[in-house]
C-alpha cells in the first residue's frame, strides 16, 4: 500500500486519493515476500484500505499522526 501511495500524484487531492484507495481494495492480489497465508494478508490489507477510506471519505483522523496506519 504504502509503496503504490509513495509514488502516486494523488496523495494531495481527497477525490483522487479516495479512487486510488478504490483501486487498491479492488486489486486481485497484494505482492509481499515472506507471507506464508496469502488469504490472511490479503483480508488484512483489504481491511487497512477499507479504514483509510473511510477516512478519506471522512476527511478525519488524520491528524493522528503519533500513531503509524
Amino acid at each position: 500500500m504504502c509503496r503504490a501511495l509513495k509514488a502516486a500524484d494523488c496523495t494531495n487531492d481527497q477525490a483522487a486519493l479516495a479512487k486510488r484507495f478504490k483501486e487498491l481494495i479492488g486489486q486481485d492480489d497484494y505482492p509481499a515476500t515472506g507471507i506464508y497465508d496469502d488469504t490472511r494478508f490479503v483480508r488484512h490489507v483489504r481491511s487497512h484500505l477499507r479504514s483509510l477510506a473511510k477516512m478519506t471519505k471522512a476527511n478525519e483522523g488524520f491528524e493522528k499522526t503519533l500513531r503509524y496506519r
